[in-house]
Protein backbone atom coordinates (compact mmCIF):
# COMPACT_ATOMS: atom_id res chain seq x y z
CA UNK A 1 0.00 0.00 0.00
CA UNK A 2 2.77 2.46 0.93
CA UNK A 3 4.70 1.37 -2.09
CA UNK A 4 1.74 2.14 -4.31
CA UNK A 5 1.27 5.52 -2.66
CA UNK A 6 4.96 6.19 -3.03
CA UNK A 7 4.90 5.34 -6.72
CA UNK A 8 1.79 7.49 -7.21
CA UNK A 9 3.40 10.38 -5.43
CA UNK A 10 6.49 9.94 -7.53
CA UNK A 11 4.36 9.97 -10.69
CA UNK A 12 2.62 13.14 -9.55
CA UNK A 13 5.96 14.79 -8.87
CA UNK A 14 7.18 13.77 -12.30
CA UNK A 15 4.03 15.13 -13.86
CA UNK A 16 4.37 18.41 -12.00
CA UNK A 17 8.02 18.64 -13.02
CA UNK A 18 7.08 18.05 -16.66
CA UNK A 19 4.33 20.65 -16.42
CA UNK A 20 6.82 23.16 -14.99
CA UNK A 21 9.19 22.39 -17.87
CA UNK A 22 6.39 22.84 -20.37
CA UNK A 23 5.39 26.07 -18.66
CA UNK A 24 8.95 27.39 -18.81
CA UNK A 25 9.16 26.34 -22.43
CA UNK A 26 5.90 28.19 -23.15
CA UNK A 27 7.25 31.28 -21.37
CA UNK A 28 10.41 31.17 -23.49
CA UNK A 29 8.26 30.83 -26.61
CA UNK A 30 6.22 33.78 -25.41
CA UNK A 31 9.41 35.84 -24.99
CA UNK A 32 10.53 34.86 -28.48
CA UNK A 33 7.14 35.86 -29.85
CA UNK A 34 7.43 39.23 -28.10
CA UNK A 35 10.87 39.72 -29.67
CA UNK A 36 9.44 38.73 -33.05
CA UNK A 37 6.58 41.15 -32.51
CA UNK A 38 9.07 43.92 -31.73
CA UNK A 39 11.03 43.01 -34.86
CA UNK A 40 7.85 43.12 -36.93
CA UNK A 41 7.03 46.54 -35.50
CA UNK A 42 10.48 47.73 -36.55
CA UNK A 43 9.88 46.27 -40.01
CA UNK A 44 6.57 48.09 -40.10
CA UNK A 45 8.29 51.36 -39.18
CA UNK A 46 10.91 50.76 -41.86
CA UNK A 47 8.21 50.11 -44.46
CA UNK A 48 6.43 53.29 -43.42
CA UNK A 49 9.67 55.23 -43.90
CA UNK A 50 10.11 53.62 -47.31
CA UNK A 51 6.57 54.57 -48.21
CA UNK A 52 7.25 58.17 -47.14
CA UNK A 53 10.42 58.23 -49.24
CA UNK A 54 8.48 56.88 -52.20
CA UNK A 55 5.91 59.63 -51.77
CA UNK A 56 8.75 62.20 -51.72
CA UNK A 57 10.14 60.68 -54.94
CA UNK A 58 6.70 60.85 -56.53
CA UNK A 59 6.35 64.51 -55.57
CA UNK A 60 9.83 65.23 -56.95
CA UNK A 61 9.02 63.51 -60.22
CA UNK A 62 5.75 65.42 -60.45
CA UNK A 63 7.65 68.67 -59.94
CA UNK A 64 10.12 67.66 -62.67
CA UNK A 65 7.21 66.88 -64.95
CA UNK A 66 5.66 70.28 -64.21
CA UNK A 67 8.99 71.96 -64.98
CA UNK A 68 9.17 70.09 -68.27
CA UNK A 69 5.62 71.15 -69.07
CA UNK A 70 6.55 74.77 -68.35
CA UNK A 71 9.59 74.42 -70.62
CA UNK A 72 7.38 72.98 -73.33
CA UNK A 73 4.94 75.87 -72.94
CA UNK A 74 7.84 78.33 -73.29
CA UNK A 75 9.05 76.56 -76.42
CA UNK A 76 5.51 76.56 -77.74
CA UNK A 77 5.24 80.31 -77.18
CA UNK A 78 8.59 80.73 -78.92
CA UNK A 79 7.28 78.71 -81.86
CA UNK A 80 4.17 80.89 -81.99
CA UNK A 81 6.34 84.02 -82.02
CA UNK A 82 8.43 82.53 -84.82
CA UNK A 83 5.24 81.74 -86.72
CA UNK A 84 4.10 85.34 -86.33
CA UNK A 85 7.47 86.53 -87.60
CA UNK A 86 7.12 84.19 -90.54
CA UNK A 87 3.71 85.67 -91.30
CA UNK A 88 5.23 89.16 -91.21
CA UNK A 89 8.00 88.04 -93.58
CA UNK A 90 5.41 86.52 -95.90
CA UNK A 91 3.51 89.80 -95.91
CA UNK A 92 6.75 91.60 -96.77
CA UNK A 93 7.33 89.15 -99.62
CA UNK A 94 3.80 89.79 -100.89
CA UNK A 95 4.42 93.54 -100.80
CA UNK A 96 7.69 93.03 -102.69
CA UNK A 97 5.89 90.93 -105.29
CA UNK A 98 3.32 93.71 -105.64
CA UNK A 99 6.14 96.20 -106.11
CA UNK A 100 7.66 93.95 -108.78
CA UNK A 101 4.30 93.78 -110.55
CA UNK A 102 4.20 97.57 -110.49
CA UNK A 103 7.67 97.65 -112.07
CA UNK A 104 6.62 95.42 -114.97
CA UNK A 105 5.21 98.33 -117.05
CA UNK A 106 8.54 100.10 -116.64
CA UNK A 107 10.34 97.00 -117.90
CA UNK A 108 8.00 96.90 -120.86
CA UNK A 109 8.87 100.51 -121.61
CA UNK A 110 12.53 99.54 -121.58
CA UNK A 111 11.86 97.19 -124.48
CA UNK A 112 12.37 99.89 -127.08
CA UNK A 113 16.14 99.90 -126.45
CA UNK A 114 16.77 97.17 -129.03
CA UNK A 115 15.03 99.10 -131.80
CA UNK A 116 16.81 102.30 -130.76
CA UNK A 117 20.18 100.59 -131.07
CA UNK A 118 19.23 99.12 -134.45
CA UNK A 119 18.22 102.58 -135.58
CA UNK A 120 21.54 103.92 -134.36
CA UNK A 121 23.36 101.32 -136.45
CA UNK A 122 21.40 102.34 -139.53
CA UNK A 123 22.04 105.96 -138.63
CA UNK A 124 25.80 105.43 -138.59
CA UNK A 125 25.76 103.70 -141.97
CA UNK A 126 23.60 106.36 -143.56
CA UNK A 127 25.68 109.10 -141.94
CA UNK A 128 28.79 107.78 -143.70
CA UNK A 129 26.89 107.78 -146.99
CA UNK A 130 25.58 111.29 -146.42
CA UNK A 131 29.09 112.60 -145.71
CA UNK A 132 30.27 111.17 -149.06
CA UNK A 133 27.21 112.36 -151.02
CA UNK A 134 27.33 116.02 -149.96
CA UNK A 135 24.14 118.09 -149.70
CA UNK A 136 21.83 115.41 -151.04
CA UNK A 137 23.13 112.96 -148.40
CA UNK A 138 22.71 115.61 -145.70
CA UNK A 139 19.08 116.07 -146.72
CA UNK A 140 18.58 112.30 -146.48
CA UNK A 141 20.19 112.40 -143.04
CA UNK A 142 17.69 115.01 -141.90
CA UNK A 143 14.85 112.87 -143.22
CA UNK A 144 16.23 109.81 -141.47
CA UNK A 145 16.61 111.63 -138.17
CA UNK A 146 12.97 112.61 -138.42
CA UNK A 147 12.10 108.96 -139.08
CA UNK A 148 14.34 107.92 -136.17
CA UNK A 149 12.49 110.15 -133.74
CA UNK A 150 9.23 108.69 -134.96
CA UNK A 151 10.60 105.15 -134.50
CA UNK A 152 11.82 105.97 -130.96
CA UNK A 153 8.34 107.14 -129.98
CA UNK A 154 6.81 104.12 -131.66
CA UNK A 155 9.08 101.58 -129.90
CA UNK A 156 7.81 102.48 -126.41
CA UNK A 157 5.17 99.74 -126.68
CA UNK A 158 7.59 97.01 -127.79
CA UNK A 159 7.73 93.92 -125.54
CA UNK A 160 10.58 93.40 -123.08
CA UNK A 161 13.61 91.49 -124.36
CA UNK A 162 16.01 89.21 -122.48
CA UNK A 163 18.90 90.57 -120.45
CA UNK A 164 21.52 88.70 -122.48
CA UNK A 165 20.15 90.12 -125.71
CA UNK A 166 20.23 93.59 -124.13
CA UNK A 167 23.89 93.17 -123.25
CA UNK A 168 24.77 92.01 -126.77
CA UNK A 169 22.89 94.92 -128.29
CA UNK A 170 24.56 97.29 -125.85
CA UNK A 171 28.03 96.10 -126.91
CA UNK A 172 27.04 96.42 -130.58
CA UNK A 173 25.78 99.95 -129.90
CA UNK A 174 29.08 100.82 -128.25
CA UNK A 175 30.95 99.59 -131.32
CA UNK A 176 28.67 101.58 -133.58
CA UNK A 177 29.21 104.67 -131.46
CA UNK A 178 32.94 104.19 -131.82
CA UNK A 179 32.48 104.06 -135.59
CA UNK A 180 30.43 107.27 -135.43
CA UNK A 181 33.18 108.97 -133.45
CA UNK A 182 35.75 107.89 -136.05
CA UNK A 183 33.56 109.22 -138.84
CA UNK A 184 33.09 112.48 -136.95
CA UNK A 185 36.85 112.78 -136.56
CA UNK A 186 37.24 112.11 -140.29
CA UNK A 187 34.60 114.74 -141.03
CA UNK A 188 36.42 117.21 -138.77
CA UNK A 189 39.64 116.58 -140.64
CA UNK A 190 37.85 117.13 -143.94
CA UNK A 191 36.35 120.36 -142.63
CA UNK A 192 39.77 121.47 -141.42
CA UNK A 193 41.19 120.72 -144.88
CA UNK A 194 38.39 122.71 -146.53
CA UNK A 195 38.99 125.61 -144.15
CA UNK A 196 42.71 125.46 -144.86
CA UNK A 197 42.09 125.52 -148.61
CA UNK A 198 39.74 128.45 -148.22
CA UNK A 199 42.29 130.30 -146.16
CA UNK A 200 44.96 129.64 -148.81
CA UNK A 201 42.64 130.86 -151.56
CA UNK A 202 41.85 133.94 -149.52
CA UNK A 203 45.55 134.63 -149.05
CA UNK A 204 46.19 134.16 -152.78
CA UNK A 205 43.35 136.50 -153.63
CA UNK A 206 44.63 139.11 -151.21
CA UNK A 207 48.12 138.79 -152.70
CA UNK A 208 46.74 139.23 -156.22
CA UNK A 209 44.78 142.27 -155.14
CA UNK A 210 47.90 143.71 -153.56
CA UNK A 211 49.96 143.14 -156.72
CA UNK A 212 47.55 144.26 -159.42
CA UNK A 213 45.94 147.10 -157.46
CA UNK A 214 42.47 148.38 -157.39
CA UNK A 215 41.89 148.23 -161.13
CA UNK A 216 42.99 144.67 -161.25
CA UNK A 217 40.60 143.86 -158.42
CA UNK A 218 37.77 145.42 -160.35
CA UNK A 219 38.76 143.46 -163.42
CA UNK A 220 39.00 140.23 -161.51
CA UNK A 221 35.68 140.96 -159.93
CA UNK A 222 34.16 141.31 -163.34
CA UNK A 223 35.91 138.15 -164.55
CA UNK A 224 33.34 135.25 -164.65
CA UNK A 225 36.01 132.72 -163.63
CA UNK A 226 36.80 134.70 -160.51
CA UNK A 227 33.12 135.06 -159.75
CA UNK A 228 32.67 131.28 -160.15
CA UNK A 229 35.59 130.67 -157.79
CA UNK A 230 34.14 133.08 -155.24
CA UNK A 231 30.73 131.46 -155.53
CA UNK A 232 32.32 128.05 -155.06
CA UNK A 233 34.20 129.30 -152.01
CA UNK A 234 31.05 130.79 -150.54
CA UNK A 235 29.17 127.57 -151.23
CA UNK A 236 31.99 125.57 -149.59
CA UNK A 237 31.81 127.83 -146.55
CA UNK A 238 28.04 127.37 -146.35
CA UNK A 239 28.44 123.59 -146.72
CA UNK A 240 31.08 123.62 -143.98
CA UNK A 241 28.74 125.49 -141.66
CA UNK A 242 25.93 123.07 -142.48
CA UNK A 243 28.26 120.11 -141.86
CA UNK A 244 29.27 121.57 -138.51
CA UNK A 245 25.64 122.15 -137.54
CA UNK A 246 24.77 118.61 -138.60
CA UNK A 247 27.66 117.22 -136.54
CA UNK A 248 26.50 119.17 -133.47
CA UNK A 249 22.96 117.92 -133.94
CA UNK A 250 24.16 114.30 -134.27
CA UNK A 251 26.30 114.65 -131.14
CA UNK A 252 23.32 115.96 -129.23
CA UNK A 253 21.17 113.05 -130.41
CA UNK A 254 23.88 110.50 -129.51
CA UNK A 255 24.34 111.98 -126.02
CA UNK A 256 20.59 111.87 -125.50
CA UNK A 257 20.40 108.22 -126.59
CA UNK A 258 23.44 107.38 -124.43
CA UNK A 259 21.74 108.91 -121.38
CA UNK A 260 18.61 106.87 -122.11
CA UNK A 261 20.65 103.67 -122.42
CA UNK A 262 22.45 104.38 -119.13
CA UNK A 263 19.12 105.02 -117.42
CA UNK A 264 17.67 101.76 -118.75
CA UNK A 265 20.80 99.87 -117.74
CA UNK A 266 20.55 101.25 -114.19
CA UNK A 267 16.87 100.28 -113.95
CA UNK A 268 17.58 96.76 -115.23
CA UNK A 269 20.40 96.31 -112.71
CA UNK A 270 18.14 97.59 -109.92
CA UNK A 271 15.42 95.11 -110.92
CA UNK A 272 17.93 92.23 -110.97
CA UNK A 273 19.25 93.24 -107.53
CA UNK A 274 15.68 93.33 -106.24
CA UNK A 275 15.07 89.82 -107.59
CA UNK A 276 18.24 88.53 -105.91
CA UNK A 277 17.28 90.18 -102.62
CA UNK A 278 13.78 88.69 -102.73
CA UNK A 279 15.19 85.23 -103.49
CA UNK A 280 17.59 85.54 -100.55
CA UNK A 281 14.76 86.61 -98.24
CA UNK A 282 12.60 83.70 -99.41
CA UNK A 283 15.47 81.26 -98.90
CA UNK A 284 16.24 82.57 -95.39
CA UNK A 285 12.53 82.41 -94.45
CA UNK A 286 12.26 78.86 -95.76
CA UNK A 287 15.36 77.82 -93.79
CA UNK A 288 14.07 79.42 -90.59
CA UNK A 289 10.67 77.80 -91.04
CA UNK A 290 12.33 74.42 -91.68
CA UNK A 291 14.53 74.77 -88.57
CA UNK A 292 11.53 75.82 -86.47
CA UNK A 293 9.52 72.82 -87.67
CA UNK A 294 12.47 70.52 -86.90
CA UNK A 295 12.80 71.96 -83.38
CA UNK A 296 9.06 71.61 -82.84
CA UNK A 297 9.08 67.98 -84.01
CA UNK A 298 12.09 67.20 -81.79
CA UNK A 299 10.39 68.82 -78.79
CA UNK A 300 7.19 66.86 -79.46
CA UNK A 301 9.15 63.59 -79.69
CA UNK A 302 11.12 64.39 -76.51
CA UNK A 303 7.94 65.34 -74.65
CA UNK A 304 6.19 62.18 -75.82
CA UNK A 305 9.11 59.98 -74.74
CA UNK A 306 9.34 61.76 -71.40
CA UNK A 307 5.58 61.51 -70.85
CA UNK A 308 5.62 57.78 -71.66
CA UNK A 309 8.57 57.22 -69.35
CA UNK A 310 6.96 59.23 -66.54
CA UNK A 311 3.68 57.37 -66.99
CA UNK A 312 5.50 54.05 -66.85
CA UNK A 313 7.52 55.08 -63.77
CA UNK A 314 4.44 56.46 -62.04
CA UNK A 315 2.58 53.24 -62.79
CA UNK A 316 5.39 51.16 -61.33
CA UNK A 317 5.61 53.42 -58.27
CA UNK A 318 1.85 53.28 -57.80
CA UNK A 319 1.89 49.48 -58.03
CA UNK A 320 4.76 49.31 -55.51
CA UNK A 321 2.90 51.65 -53.18
CA UNK A 322 -0.25 49.54 -53.42
CA UNK A 323 1.74 46.36 -52.76
CA UNK A 324 3.48 48.00 -49.79
CA UNK A 325 0.13 49.21 -48.44
CA UNK A 326 -1.28 45.70 -48.70
CA UNK A 327 1.82 44.25 -47.03
CA UNK A 328 1.67 46.83 -44.22
CA UNK A 329 -2.03 46.10 -43.73
CA UNK A 330 -1.31 42.37 -43.54
CA UNK A 331 1.53 42.95 -41.06
CA UNK A 332 -0.65 45.18 -38.89
CA UNK A 333 -3.33 42.49 -38.99
CA UNK A 334 -0.75 39.88 -37.98
CA UNK A 335 0.49 42.12 -35.17
CA UNK A 336 -3.04 42.52 -33.88
CA UNK A 337 -3.55 38.76 -34.07
CA UNK A 338 -0.26 38.19 -32.21
CA UNK A 339 -1.28 40.68 -29.51
CA UNK A 340 -4.60 38.96 -29.06
CA UNK A 341 -2.92 35.56 -29.17
CA UNK A 342 -0.34 36.63 -26.59
CA UNK A 343 -3.05 37.89 -24.28
CA UNK A 344 -5.04 34.72 -24.71
CA UNK A 345 -1.89 32.62 -24.04
CA UNK A 346 -1.10 34.48 -20.86
CA UNK A 347 -4.69 34.10 -19.75
CA UNK A 348 -4.68 30.39 -20.56
CA UNK A 349 -1.33 29.84 -18.79
CA UNK A 350 -2.72 31.41 -15.68
CA UNK A 351 -5.89 29.32 -15.74
CA UNK A 352 -4.48 25.99 -16.77
CA UNK A 353 -1.09 24.57 -17.68
CA UNK A 354 -2.60 21.53 -19.37
CA UNK A 355 -3.07 23.06 -22.80
CA UNK A 356 -0.02 23.22 -25.07
CA UNK A 357 -0.05 26.26 -27.51
CA UNK A 358 3.56 25.70 -28.56
CA UNK A 359 2.68 24.07 -31.90
CA UNK A 360 0.31 26.85 -32.80
CA UNK A 361 2.92 29.45 -31.89
CA UNK A 362 5.51 27.66 -34.03
CA UNK A 363 3.11 27.68 -36.97
CA UNK A 364 2.45 31.39 -36.50
CA UNK A 365 6.20 32.00 -36.23
CA UNK A 366 6.81 30.14 -39.48
CA UNK A 367 4.05 32.07 -41.23
CA UNK A 368 5.44 35.38 -40.01
CA UNK A 369 8.97 34.52 -41.16
CA UNK A 370 7.61 33.51 -44.56
CA UNK A 371 5.69 36.78 -44.86
CA UNK A 372 8.77 38.79 -43.83
CA UNK A 373 10.94 37.04 -46.44
CA UNK A 374 8.36 37.75 -49.13
CA UNK A 375 8.21 41.41 -48.13
CA UNK A 376 12.00 41.67 -48.25
CA UNK A 377 12.00 40.20 -51.76
CA UNK A 378 9.41 42.72 -52.96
Amino acid sequence: MFQFVDSGYTAILEGQREERLELEKAKRSNEELKLRLKHLEEENSHLRDTFTNNEVDIITKKNDLNNLLETFQKERRTCLEESQRLEICKEQIDSMNTFIDELKPIKELLGFKQNVEECLQDLLIKTKLRIAESEHTLQELHDYLTQLEYDVEKTKNVHRQGLGHWQDEYLAARLREADIILEFDKLKRELATIKHDLEEKALIREARETIHGKSSRIGLHNDPIVEAILAEEEESINNTVEFQNEIDFLRHQIRKLEDQKQDYKTKIRSNEDMKLHINEVRRSIWLREFETNQKTENLKKSYKKLADKMSHDLGKIQNNIEEKDLAIARIEEKIKELHSLNESLEHDLKISAQEDPVDELEIEKFNLETEIQRLKKT
